[in-house]
């Protein structure tokens, strides 16, 4: 059932359905203090600015965007207690500190309202922050307080959350790194996979990370990701890739909507152990009216191997979001030949090891060649890395692979590059 809103006005969409009675209670004291300002919606976050809990079903790149930083300034001004950020079309995100009696910072409630209103109540705290207003962000705080301390006991009812390994050390350069995925813009590089043979759906590309000196001075992305990942942070990682490409996209459709431009992104283990990622690629993707199979997602055969009990679920989840699955690194053994029954499986990056030894040692040619028959049997398209020469593009083309994806025959560029390339004339190429 849904909970009532005294405060929308008629004909607003309806709430979304919330068992959280006390979410619900601290919404409904917050709608009605801001009465009758136009509030669009109200999400409450953790510390790492992931979202418990909203008021309507979708919450975009730019409104996640938005709690993060917001949440980076509120750590590095300790006596910061409000955050108005322009959204566009005349919307803005209201976030609210929430924090213990000793400052310490628990979340943060973000309000989107009209432009108008947040302007004038970031001049007239005193009409914002009323005692309502703080009643709900305290109520707020006893609860993320209460979470907290669950999660460190290990409590079952726990929300999950990527964590370090245990007993693992704190790695020097982990506070930076935090800082700077949740402040700074990251780049993203792309990689076009080249069509041994003719590919007219699509034009295909990997998207690659790319460090940027502002981001994590003289670190490679492999050190940037090994850090991450070595410390939970893997997933916040792979949540900044699509938020910066879902961005992209909504800034340059005519660019990949005219040339038919797919892009496939590499998750790390700990979006596999994140029972909200695929929420938040959902209202990512739904949010940017994205079309199914313009965004992919690659997991490398290890990760896969290692996270096996939770692919079957994620594989339904992504396939009936229309994000094709991808697998890396794949070789022709018997428990990767069973990945192949997942649902959405669409592409085979075949390891470039088994493709080498598939030119000098006939059994692996067999094995090669049995792959490649059966993904086409599936429909599953076949991709060999790494390819060094002509010569080895022909062998691999005759085994029957549809793609290469290699430095030599195509570098990774900033995707930006990818607008002046393509421009919006269909005839170019």
């Amino acid at each position: 059932m849904e909970p009532a809103d005294p405060a929308a006005p008629p004909g607003s969409p309806p709430v979304a359905e919330i068992t959280n009675n006390d979410y619900v209670g601290i919404y409904l004291k917050l709608r009605t203090a801001l009465e009758p300002a136009r509030t669009y919606s109200v999400s409450l976050h953790d510390a790492d600015g992931e979202a418990e809990w909203l008021s309507e079903s979708s919450l975009g790149p730019d409104e996640h965007r938005a709690a993060l930083d917001a949440l980076a300034l509120f750590e590095a001004e300790e006596e910061r207690a409000v955050i108005v950020q322009d959204l566009g079309s005349a919307r803005s995100a209201l976030v609210l500190r929430v924090a213990n009696y000793e400052h310490e910072l628990l979340g943060a409630v973000m309000l989107i309202v009209d432009s108008r209103t947040a302007r004038h109540l970031e001049g007239n705290l005193e009409e914002l922050l009323t005692l309502s207003v703080q009643r709900a962000l305290h109520q707020y705080g006893k609860i993320r307080e209460t979470q907290r301390a669950k999660q460190a006991a290990g409590h079952p009812d726990a929300p999950a959350r990527d964590a370090a390994p245990p007993g693992s050390a704190v790695d020097p350069e982990l506070d930076r790194l935090s800082d700077a995925l949740r402040s700074s813009p990251i780049e993203l590089h792309v990689q076009r996979l080249v069509p041994l043979r003719p590919d007219t759906e699509r034009r295909r590309y990997e998207v690659l990370l790319r460090s940027k000196a502002s981001l994590m001075q003289n670190a490679a992305p492999r050190t940037m990701l090994k850090t991450a990942i070595a410390n939970g942070l893997g997933s916040m990682i792979d949540r900044r890739v699509v938020t910066e490409l879902v961005g992209w996209l909504t800034r340059h459709p005519a660019t990949w909507q005219v040339h038919g431009l797919s892009f496939s992104v590499n998750l790390t283990r700990t979006s596999l152990h994140d029972p909200n990622f695929v929420r938040f690629v959902e209202l990512c993707i739904v949010k940017a009216g994205v079309p199914r199979g313009t965004i992919g997602f690659e997991i490398d055969i290890p990760t896969a191997l290692r996270s096996a009990s939770l692919m079957p679920d994620l594989a339904a989840a992504l396939e009936r979001l229309g994000c094709p699955l991808i697998l890396d690194d794949f070789v022709a053994e018997n428990d990767c030949l069973e990945l192949l029954q997942l649902p959405g499986v669409s592409m085979l990056k075949v390891a470039a090891t088994a493709t080498a030894r598939s030119r000098t040692d006939r059994i692996s040619k067999a094995a090669i060649t049995a792959l490649v028959q059966r993904a086409r049997a599936q429909k599953i398209f076949t991709v060999a890395k790494r390819v060094r020469s002509r010569a080895d593009e022909q062998w691999l083309s005759d085994l029957g692979f549809d793609f290469v994806q290699s430095h030599a025959f195509s570098l990774p560029v900033t995707i930006g590059s990818l607008v002046k390339r393509f421009g919006t004339n269909p005839t170019q190429t």
